[in-house]
């Protein structure tokens, strides 16, 4: 309980929804136990919100825990963690900080709650072409012919074959670069799943009805909408996810 607490605390704010949140999973909890009144539950999230842990210390908590109960207490702190929408820097290094404490390898959970994982392939790609965030498509081409001249195999024929080694790997780092900032579609089709638990992808461009992938919650899902970004209102994951859960039709 107090990893959740913390966790919602981590970039120093915690917002109504992380605090609904984190008290609901308090109350689940003590009802197991024959408590989970208000008298029995707020003042212990009182007291971690005064002296929150730290990342290390809510890492090395979790850390002799089996690997099932790992993975229940990193699914509710990224329920906590994601309840307003995506997850600010302050709060990545925290995670980041925190898995590393606790020893969870399998950070699969994470793709039900981010897509992060594609923007920094990007971010990545731009800072092997010596490119800012914003750069055109433009900027990248004329960035990506002037690097692939000075790279080239052709012009490294006097280089030692150590050297000729290295610049045949930078080369191939240049080439992924650019291929994958060459991709049209940098975000990729997004499935939701219908109310017969059947998977299927949307344009976005009419209301549809689905319902949550990890809690089943039914969810509206309005015109305007921008699929990219909508997220269940109880457990707030993604409503669109970029690949099909196994199992899935």
């Amino acid at each position: 309980m107090r990893t959740l607490v913390s966790a919602a605390k981590a970039d120093g704010i915690v917002s109504e929804r992380e605090r609904r949140k984190f008290t609901e999973y308090a109350k689940d909890l003590f009802q197991t136990l024959g408590f989970g009144d208000d008298i029995d539950v707020l003042p212990i999230i009182h007291a971690a919100l005064n002296e929150p842990w730290s990342a290390l210390q809510a890492g090395q908590y979790v850390m002799p825990l089996n690997y099932d109960h790992k993975a229940v207490v990193f699914q509710g702190l990224c329920q906590v963690m994601f309840a307003d929408g995506e997850i600010n820097e302050r709060e990545s290094k925290w995670m980041s900080e925190f898995l590393s404490a606790a020893h969870i390898p399998d950070q699969s959970a994470l793709q039900l709650f981010t897509r992060r994982g594609l923007e920094d392939r990007r971010d990545h790609a731009l800072q092997v072409l010596g490119l800012v965030p914003t750069a055109s498509e433009a900027e990248i081409k004329t960035a990506y012919k002037e690097m692939a001249k000075t790279f080239h195999p052709d012009r490294q024929k006097e280089l030692p074959h150590h050297a000729k080694e290295l610049v045949h790997h930078r080369m191939l780092e240049i080439n992924e670069a650019f291929a994958l900032l060459s991709e049209k579609n940098t975000v990729p089709d997004l499935y939701f799943q219908a109310l017969d638990g059947t998977a299927a992808i949307q344009s976005g461009e009419v209301a549809f009805e689905c319902q949550c992938w990890l809690c089943q919650q039914k969810l509206r899902v309005p015109d305007v909408a921008d699929l990219s970004s909508v997220r269940c209102p109880k457990c707030h994951s993604l409503a669109g996810l970029a690949f099909l859960p196994t199992g899935s039709d």
